[in-house]
């Protein structure tokens, strides 16, 4: 069913741009706008409709990335860009990743330097007739989806692997409509090559340009996390989906381990930008905007976020603290379409913990909504989860639906169960 539907959907695209381009000629013809205008409009149809395609078809731009890039990927079955050691041979608990902040000075070359503007013409023209400069102005004008800021965002630097038992990241602070622009050009650029070649090809001029996906050195690359949430009970272990829509600006339409996001600091300022520096502080913020439907962190003015003091962070901590919620850290890896990083983590709760803290768990929230068995449920409880069970876990894992770090994030932990205490046979 989802190849028919990707079918249609560049059918449907390549039909959009023939009709879109007939009729813009016919109006040229017969005088009804100005060249300059035509040409406007032209370039601003071909970018909307690549992106459509782009963001509804992304299961196949997926494989056929997973294809170009098998070289890179150390595990089939786990289809990300990674080193061998990246992916984590047992869970590492969270307290040993640690991270350093690289000075300000020591950036990665931004996405207007040459090796970008081989992908301008793929950007639409403005109303002056002049080229549009960067990716995320385009998208600013013609495409901003709902939840649409600019922020200070970390950006990867390196990933060192301890001989003995830990992980460093090195990241930058950088802005996250730079590691946007990084990002969506290399998908953009593969969805408008799928469409041209019916998809036997994602791969040109911008991405042979970038070479190693895993130098950092030559591009800002954002990073993310992708959490798997499981409540654990006596009798057995249920897991969270999320539907991503089209009110977010990356990974539409896509089915993902929950809370998954951006590892930012909570606002710009540069006493968030050195305090935030760790990741179960994105977690819980996520936590809070993903399950309880709280509004973004970083619309707050005034004081930073009181982490031992407000809710839901501070029954958080305290259940870390207690050991009735677990965090660790699965691996490592780059996707393989557009070149991001992230951090695959699993986050395990106790049954009764789990149930207090979200009793008032929404279905929908700001970024999409909660893929469940069903909506009823005890007015004091949360709605519940899927099996994790074999039959499951095994037909998400072969289902072309979630992206490529939400499948990774889910095949560890299966792959780890017993070491998590989540093994039930």
């Amino acid at each position: 069913m989802d190849i028919l539907r990707e079918d249609v959907t560049q059918l449907e695209a390549v039909i959009g741009l023939i009709l879109g381009a007939a009729g813009l000629a016919v109006t040229l013809y017969f005088g009804r706008i100005p060249l300059k205008q035509y040409r406007e409009r032209q370039s601003v149809d071909r970018f909307l409709r690549t992106r459509r395609f782009m963001k509804q078809a992304t299961s196949g731009l997926r494989a056929r990335a997973v294809v170009e890039h098998r070289l890179s990927i150390p595990e089939p079955e786990m289809p990300v860009i990674a080193l061998p050691n990246w992916v984590l041979k047992q869970p590492l608990p969270i307290e040993l990743l640690e991270f350093d902040l690289s000075p300000a000075t020591d950036r990665a070359p931004n996405s207007s330097n040459d090796i970008y503007q081989s992908f301008r013409r793929y950007l639409p023209i403005n109303a002056s007739g002049e080229r549009i400069a960067r990716y995320h102005e385009a998208v600013s004008m013609f495409d901003a989806p709902k939840n649409w800021f600019d922020a200070v965002s970390y950006c990867i630097r390196a990933v060192r692997v301890s001989a003995g038992h830990g992980v460093t990241l090195s990241l930058g602070a950088s802005r996250y409509w730079e590691g946007f622009d990084a990002t969506q050009s290399l998908s953009h650029e593969a969805a408008h090559l799928y469409l041209k070649t019916s998809g036997r090809k994602i791969t040109g001029k911008l991405r042979r340009s970038l070479g190693d996906p895993l130098d950092f050195t030559r591009r800002e690359c954002p990073s993310g996390f992708a959490t798997l949430t499981i409540r654990r009970g006596a009798a057995g272990a249920t897991f969270y989906l999320h539907r991503r829509d089209e009110r977010v600006a990356t990974a539409q339409n896509r089915t993902s381990v929950v809370p998954a996001g951006e590892f930012q600091p909570s606002d710009d300022s540069r006493y968030a930008t050195v305090q935030d520096l760790d990741i179960w502080r994105s977690i819980m913020r996520e936590y809070a905007e993903e399950f309880l439907g709280l509004e973004e962190a970083r619309v707050r003015r005034g004081a930073p976020i009181d982490y031992l003091h407000e809710s839901p962070y501070k029954e958080l901590e305290q259940a870390k603290r207690a050991g009735t919620v677990r965090l660790f850290v699965l691996g490592f890896g780059v996707e393989p379409l557009n070149w991001k990083f992230t951090i695959q983590t699993v986050c395990i709760f106790d049954d009764q913990v789990f149930d207090q803290i979200f009793s008032e768990m929404v279905p929908e929230n700001a970024e999409g909504f909660f893929e469940l068995q069903t909506l009823h449920r005890n007015n004091l409880l949360p709605f519940g989860g899927w099996p994790f069970d074999q039959e499951t876990v095994e037909g998400y894992l072969s289902d072309e639906e979630p992206g490529s770090t939400s499948l990774l994030a889910l095949a560890l932990a299966w792959k780890h169960r017993e070491a998590l205490d989540l093994d039930y046979s």
